[in-house]
């Protein structure tokens, strides 16, 4: 056998054990990317909430909730209700929480001047859009 073939089943080999080393702890760094993507939108959410900005609300809703939120998005007065509910409020997000089928819980707290916090989990899922909130759950505060 050449140097050359030996050099290269040498190269070879030592390529095809890093090739499959990144396939492996591609699954790892695709979920940190799936939540680093989730608390993005959590993050336009709570700001549209805290801005009454309807429009950046409904962009970050899967089709199935927002048809579900569709009479609440048809009251004129809604963005005025969210910026008077929201005026100074502060939020942060708790902890991101992947689960099974590509879902993700993000729990959120929202402190109020004055008052107690709110906390609740938003859940996203990938319904071909990229991420959005396809449903709101309370926590036990």
């Amino acid at each position: 056998m050449t140097k050359f073939r030996k050099n290269v089943k040498k190269y070879f080999g030592a390529f095809s054990i890093l090739l499959v080393s990144a396939i492996v702890s591609q699954g790892p760094v695709m979920a940190g990317m799936q939540e680093t993507e989730a608390a993005m939108i959590v993050d336009q959410y709570m700001q549209a909430l805290m801005q009454g900005d309807t429009i950046a609300l409904q962009g970050s809703l899967s089709e199935d909730y927002l048809k579900t939120k569709k009479s609440t998005f048809e009251n004129p007065n809604y963005a005025q209700f969210l910026q008077k509910i929201y005026v100074n409020a502060n939020y942060k997000i708790l902890a991101i929480n992947p689960q099974n089928k590509g879902m993700l819980g993000v729990d959120v707290s929202v402190s109020y001047p004055g008052q107690e916090s709110s906390n609740f989990s938003l859940w996203l899922k990938d319904q071909g859009k990229g991420l959005r909130i396809f449903m709101e759950t309370e926590l036990n505060n």
